[in-house]
């Protein structure tokens, strides 16, 4: 008695080149969700596995960040708040809001690197390499509320409606990182300057973002030159979003906020298409 047809053919998956122009198939990103999350806690894991005090560094450097800044910027330069808010807050939050894009921005640049032998080895969707970092990053922001929000509770900080907005520019930042990252990722795999770059202009731009001194202080103190360095740069505004959001603190401009989200926007899309056209030479290159 022969097999039927169907169950005797051998479990063939064809692999053709994609015609999108993006790195983006929600279909295949499901059938490869297992991967996607195996993937995430491996990191996790990975990350806190070796380390004395384990997950508590992610409470410790946002509340050191959030003291350092402290004294940096308010004890040290003189800078004052307009609102009741006290520093430590204020710049907690910003510390945290800019290592929610910063975690995000370099782990999934080095990504594709730090999987070459599965890239060399074994077919699946690439994209799944820089989504998986965001699980990490999201952990970590999410230790870091935690804190924030029992600030609040101690220093009796008012909690206003717009506390329901944070995840929205949370959301936004992971775009914007997840974009820039993906950039990077694809060109790192054949340019290895670029995860040497990195952590310096990261390091460089958590002072030259608004993370632990107000923006509209900022714009006041320097120059029409240095005001547009702030005004191009596409955390200021969301920096400040997510002050509003946890703090009630004044926006400086809402047109930013909105010119930020739109950088985001087109960000992911350029990394979805960057990450499309060279994600073929992947596997040769790396």
């Amino acid at each position: 008695m022969s097999n039927p047809s169907h169950l005797s053919d051998p479990p063939w998956h064809i692999i053709r080149p994609k015609q999108s122009l993006v790195a983006f198939d929600p279909a295949e990103l499901w059938r490869f969700r297992d991967l996607l999350n195996n993937l995430a806690l491996r990191d996790i894991r990975l990350r806190y596995r070796q380390a004395a005090l384990g997950i508590i560094w992610v409470i410790f450097q946002p509340l050191v960040g959030g003291v350092i800044f402290t004294i940096l910027f308010n004890k040290v330069a003189g800078i004052e708040l307009q609102s009741k808010t006290p520093y430590f807050l204020f710049a907690l939050v910003g510390f945290a809001t800019w290592n929610s894009f910063s975690g995000t921005f370099s782990k999934a640049s080095m990504s594709l690197v730090q999987n070459a032998q599965m890239i060399s080895k074994v077919f699946f969707p690439r994209i799944i390499l820089p989504l998986s970092t965001i699980y990490g990053t999201l952990l970590d922001f999410s230790i870091a509320l935690a804190a924030v929000l029992i600030g609040l509770v101690i220093f009796q900080v008012p909690i206003t409606l717009a506390i329901l907005t944070f995840p929205l520019w949370l959301l936004v930042i992971q775009i914007l990182a997840l974009g820039l990252g993906m950039v990077a990722g694809a060109v790192s795999v054949s340019y290895r300057d670029v995860q040497y770059a990195l952590p310096v202009l990261l390091s460089m731009g958590t002072f030259a973002s608004p993370v632990g001194y107000p923006l509209v202080n900022a714009m006041v103190k320097v120059g029409p030159s240095l005001q547009l360095f702030f005004l191009i740069n596409p955390m200021s505004g969301l920096i400040d979003a997510m002050r509003w959001s946890l703090l009630g603190e004044p926006v400086y401009s809402w047109g930013l906020v909105g010119y930020n989200v739109a950088f985001a926007l087109v960000a992911l899309l350029l990394g979805m298409v960057v990450f499309r056209k060279l994600e073929r030479r992947f596997a040769d290159v790396i």
